[in-house]
C-alpha cells in the first residue's frame, strides 16, 4: 500500500471515530464524502454518507448537489431529483449544478429540459467571462440539434 493511500485510509478511520463520538458532526460527514468521491472514487459509500448528512440537514444544497452528482456518475436517475432539489434550495447561481442537472435530464431522456439546463450553465460560464469547455460546447450543440 502506498504512503498516500495509507494516509487516506487513516483519515477515513479518524473521521469514522469522530462520527462514532458525535454522529451529528457535519464537517466530518462532508470530509468523508470528499475523500470517498475524489480520492477513493467510491460513490456507493459516499452516497451513504450523504444520506446521513442530509438526514441532519435535509435542505443542504451542496449535499444535494454532491449526492446528485454521485448518482449521476453511477447512472442512476435519482440524480435528477437531488439536482433539482439542489437548485431549488438556493444553488440557482451554481454553474456546476446546472451542468449536472442538464446531464441528469439527458440521462432520463428529457432532451428539452437538458437543453434548458445546459443553456443556463452556458450563461453562467459566459457571465464569468470564461469560455465553455470544448466538450460542453459540443454537448450543447448536440442538444440543440436534437430538440430542434
Amino acid at each position: 500500500m502506498a504512503r498516500d493511500e495509507k494516509s487516506v485510509d487513516l483519515a477515513l478511520k479518524d473521521l469514522e471515530k469522530a462520527l462514532q463520538l458525535d454522529p451529528k458532526l457535519v464537517f466530518a460527514w462532508r470530509e468523508r464524502v470528499r475523500i470517498l468521491r475524489a480520492v477513493k472514487k467510491d460513490n456507493a459509500r459516499a452516497i451513504a454518507c450523504l444520506d446521513c448528512l442530509l438526514g441532519l440537514e435535509p435542505n443542504d444544497g451542496l449535499a444535494l448537489r454532491e449526492r446528485g452528482e454521485a448518482w449521476l456518475e453511477v447512472g442512476n436517475a435519482q440524480a435528477l431529483t437531488d439536482l433539482e432539489a439542489a437548485v431549488q434550495s438556493g444553488l440557482r447561481g451554481d454553474a456546476a449544478c446546472w451542468r449536472s442537472l442538464a446531464l441528469a435530464r439527458e440521462l432520463v431522456r428529457d432532451k428539452k429540459g437538458a437543453l434548458e439546463a445546459f443553456e443556463r450553465y452556458a450563461e453562467f460560464v459566459a457571465y464569468a467571462k470564461k469560455e465553455l469547455p470544448a466538450e460542453d460546447q459540443k454537448k450543447l450543440e448536440q442538444l440543440r440539434s436534437a430538440v430542434r
